[in-house]
């Protein structure tokens, strides 16, 4: 493996354990360091110039952004990195980056806005610039609205995101017209910074950072291959007719299978008409009244209530017979036994 040595002008407020994530996140996306590489913390410090320690550091960090993958007692490996992935931390440097403008808008100083004048105007003269000089403008901006926040571990936090986008960065140089809008952008962040407009600024950041994340997708995706389209992404697979299959809607429990005509709770029988029925009215077959209802055979149907239920050979309910010859009402032949 072979590398640059570290530079010397690092992008604003680098460690080197950073500087050493950032070159390696490059040679990551540029193909040097295949998918499955083993990185080895002795080969790093000697490739780099710099002890074991920011090399340990420097894996840790790019461990956390899921550029390696870091296991006990095996290292550090390198990932295979998807569009997805890229648009997903884009997604979050966004969400990170608006929180952080909106904060230092809160605490804007006259420092702050000369040093994001400087950066813009630094920019404006970078068409045509190696990707680094790019890179090293396009995040003096940056960095220095996350530092001026006030929240230390926000500001941790854009660092660590941003380890990916900066290898990016290192080794693809904006085109003219894309810097040209990157600059306009950069003036607008600005302007709502300087006049304490903290939503605005806010939203500003977002888009802006949405808009770099497209560039990256795009410029990207040849080399880490097809993944999430950004945002604007076709159906879902899982959301298209499987083909050979019209579309149709239904309910799980009414699916059909392949050669039956009738769902399987309402399957009628050969030789029997179909019929509309509860389930607790189901006929078997051979059958044609419900169990419950059966009526025997040279005996007229009638209605009758279940307390009033006649076995076959009785015309009268039991609590009602009465004797031959004797016709009386049941609460008259109560009062006889008791007599």
């Amino acid at each position: 493996m072979s590398s640059p040595p570290l530079p010397a002008e690092p992008v604003r407020g680098e460690r080197t354990a950073e500087i050493v994530a950032r070159l390696l996140s490059q040679a990551i996306l540029d193909g040097d360091l295949a998918p499955g590489t083993r990185l080895r913390e002795e080969t790093l410090a000697s490739v780099y110039g710099v002890s074991r320690t920011p090399i340990r550091e420097a894996l840790i960090l790019l461990g956390s952004s899921g550029l390696i993958g870091l296991a006990p007692n095996r290292g550090a490996t390198v990932l295979r990195l998807t569009v997805d992935d890229i648009a997903e931390i884009y997604n979050l440097r966004g969400l990170l980056e608006s929180e952080a403008v909106s904060l230092a808008t809160q605490r804007a100083t006259p420092e702050l806005i000369g040093l994001l004048n400087r950066s813009c105007d630094r920019l404006a003269e970078l068409h045509g610039a190696a990707a680094g000089e790019q890179l090293r403008a396009d995040m003096h901006f940056h960095y220095g609205i996350a530092e001026a926040s006030g929240s230390p571990r926000l500001y941790a936090l854009i660092r660590q995101v941003s380890a990916i986008p900066e290898g990016y960065r290192s080794s693809i140089p904006y085109s003219s017209q894309d810097l040209t809008e990157a600059e306009r952008q950069h003036r607008a962040i600005a302007g709502a910074l300087r006049n304490g407009r903290c939503q605005e600024a806010a939203g500003l950041m977002r888009s802006h950072v949405g808009w770099a994340g497209q560039l990256a997708v795009r410029s990207l995706g040849d080399r880490l291959g097809a993944g999430l389209a950004w945002p604007d992404q076709p159906e879902r697979p899982d959301q298209q007719a499987r083909p050979g299959r019209s579309e149709r809607s239904e309910r799980p429990d009414q699916h059909v299978p392949p050669g039956r005509s009738e769902p399987p709770d309402q399957h009628v029988p050969p030789g029997q008409p179909e019929r509309s029925e509860r389930p607790d009215q189901h006929v078997p077959p051979g059958r044609s009244e419900p169990p419950d209802q059966h009526v025997p055979p040279d005996q007229p149907e009638r209605s009758e209530r279940p307390d009033q239920h006649v076995p076959p050979g009785r015309s009268e309910p039991p609590d009602q017979h009465v004797p031959p010859g004797r016709p009386e009402r049941p609460d008259q032949r109560r009062a006889r036994e008791m007599t």
